[in-house]
C-alpha cells in the first residue's frame, strides 16, 4: 500500500493478515448437498488466526465511549445546522499518540481526558482498541491507520517513533516541511489509508516550514447491510428542514421493514441496523417533533445510549434518506474544552520526542459518511501539527425526514462515526 513512500520512511508499520470472511454459500458441493466439514474446518482456522492476532481479548470500550460522549456533540454543534461529521475514534487514537510525544503536566492533561492513569496503561488499551475494531475480511473493512512525518532539519527521539510503531501501528517518515513534495506525499499516504474517498481534503494537506511534525489518525469503514434495501422502494421524497417555516427539500429515501431493536429516550426514538458479517451497526436517532437535533447533542451520554437498544421484536417501517455527508472542522477549541489546554502553551512539555521547544498548532478532522441502498462507506482523518519557535497570534475561526443525529459503531460496539444530517445530500 506504502511503496512510493518508502524514500520518505523511518519505520513502516504492517497490519495484521486477517483471515478471509468464511461463506457458508461457498461449501455446497456440485451436487447441491452442503460440507458441513469443510465449512467447520474453515470456521475453526479462521477463529484461530483471529485469536493469534489478539482479536478474540475482551476490550474495556468504556473509556473511548466516555471520551465519544464529551467531544461528539461538542464537536458537532460548531457546525452551527450545517451537516457534519465526526470520528470520535480517530480523535481518541490521535490524543493518545500525542501522549507520547508529550511529558510533564501536559501528558497528564492528556491521559486524563482519555481516562488512562499512565502511559503503559494506555498503550495497552489503544492496541486492544485497534485489533478490536481491526476487519479485513474481504466483505467487511475497518481499519485504522496511523503515522508521523517529521522535519528533516530536525533530531527527535527514535524510542518514541519505535513505541508508536509497536502499540499504535503507526508509520513515520522524513520530509522536507512547507514543500510541494511534502505536502503531496502526507496526501497520497492519507487518502490510501482513506480509500480514496477524502481525496479532495487529502489533496488540500500543506505543510509549513516551522513544523516539527504532522501526526494522522485515519480510520476506514465500508459494510453491506445485513438486508440491503431494494432498489426499486427507493423514491422521491420531502426532507422537512427546521427552523424553516414549511421548508423542504426533495431526496431520495430508501424503504423496507424489519425487525428489530429500539430505544426511546429523551426527546427522541432511535432504532439500528445491522450489518452483514460482523460488520457492526448503524443507530438512527430521530429527535421528537418538539426537540430538535442540537437539543440531544447537547444531552449527556448520548452517544453511549445510542449503543444499545432497550426494546426489540418490533416492525420497523425504514424510511431512510441516501446521503453522503463530508466535513472538515478544527478540534483546537474542543480539545481545550475537554481540559487539555498546555500542549498549546508555550510551556507545553514535549521531551519526549524533541529537545527543541515545541507546541501543538493546530488540531483538525475531515470525515466523510455516505449510505445507499447496498451499505456504508465512511472515513476519517485527524491531523495534528506540532511546531516549533515562538508561538502565533491567536486567530478565531425511522421516518427521517427531518435533520437527524446518526452514529456507527464496531461489533464491539466502539463509537467510529457519529453525524448530523441537517440537508441530504
Amino acid at each position: 500500500m506504502e511503496t512510493k513512500l518508502t524514500k520518505y520512511a523511518i519505520g513502516q508499520a504492517e497490519y495484521p493478515a486477517y483471515p478471509a470472511f468464511v461463506n457458508a454459500e461457498d461449501y455446497y458441493r456440485k451436487d447441491g448437498s452442503w460440507d458441513h466439514e469443510a465449512y467447520e474446518q474453515a470456521r475453526e482456522a479462521a477463529q484461530q488466526a483471529l485469536a493469534a492476532m489478539g482479536k478474540a481479548e475482551v476490550t474495556n470500550a468504556a473509556e473511548v465511549l466516555a471520551f465519544a460522549d464529551a467531544a461528539s456533540g461538542r464537536a458537532l454543534l460548531r457546525q452551527n445546522g450545517e451537516n457534519g461529521v465526526f470520528s470520535p475514534l480517530s480523535l481518541y487514537v490521535a490524543m493518545a499518540m500525542l501522549a507520547e510525544l508529550t511529558g510533564g503536566e501536559s501528558r497528564d492533561q492528556v491521559l486524563s481526558v482519555l481516562g488512562a492513569e499512565n502511559a503503559q496503561e494506555l498503550r495497552t488499551a489503544v492496541r486492544q482498541l485497534w485489533l478490536a475494531s481491526y476487519c479485513d475480511s474481504g466483505v467487511t473493512t475497518c481499519r485504522l491507520g496511523g503515522s508521523v512525518w517529521l522535519n528533516e532539519q530536525v533530531d527527535f527521539c527514535e524510542e518514541t517513533l519505535e513505541t508508536l510503531a509497536e502499540h499504535y501501528f503507526a508509520s513515520s517518515y522524513r520530509v522536507t516541511m512547507g514543500t510541494e513534495e511534502a505536502d503531496r506525499a502526507i496526501g497520497q499516504w492519507v487518502n490510501q489509508q482513506t480509500g480514496g474517498l477524502l481525496q479532495e481534503e487529502c489533496g488540500n494537506i500543506r505543510t509549513d516550514a516551522l513544523t516539527l511534525l504532522q501526526m494522522y489518525s485515519t480510520l476506514y469503514f465500508k459494510a453491506r447491510w445485513q438486508d440491503t434495501f431494494h432498489p426499486e422502494r427507493t423514491e422521491a421524497g420531502e426532507f422537512h428542514l427546521y427552523d424553516v417555516d414549511g421548508a423542504s427539500v426533495k431526496c431520495d429515501f430508501m424503504h423496507r421493514e424489519s425487525r428489530g431493536g429500539y430505544r426511546r429516550g429523551e426527546g427522541y426514538t432511535a432504532a439500528v441496523l445491522p450489518f452483514t458479517a460482523g460488520g457492526g451497526y448503524m443507530a438512527f436517532c430521530l429527535p421528537d417533533s418538539d426537540t430538535n437535533v442540537s437539543d440531544l447533542l447537547r444531552q449527556e451520554g448520548l452517544v453511549s445510549q445510542l449503543r444499545e437498544m432497550t426494546d426489540y421484536g418490533a416492525m420497523i417501517h425504514w424510511k431512510v434518506p441516501k446521503f453522503d455527508v463530508r466535513s472538515t472542522m478544527g478540534l483546537n477549541e474542543v480539545i481545550r474544552e475537554l481540559g487539555v489546554e498546555r500542549v498549546f502553551s508555550d510551556s507545553a512539555d514535549f521531551s519526549p520526542l524533541t529537545a527543541m521547544p515545541a507546541f501543538l498548532d493546530s488540531v483538525r478532522q475531515s470525515a466523510r459518511v455516505k449510505i445507499d441502498e447496498e451499505g456504508v462507506e465512511a472515513a476519517a482523518f485527524t491531523e495534528m501539527a506540532i511546531c516549533g519557535a515562538s508561538l502565533p497570534h491567536e486567530e478565531i475561526y425511522m421516518t427521517l425526514d427531518r435533520p437527524f443525529i446518526f452514529a456507527i459503531y464496531d461489533e464491539s460496539g466502539l463509537p467510529l462515526f457519529v453525524g448530523t444530517v441537517h440537508k441530504p445530500e
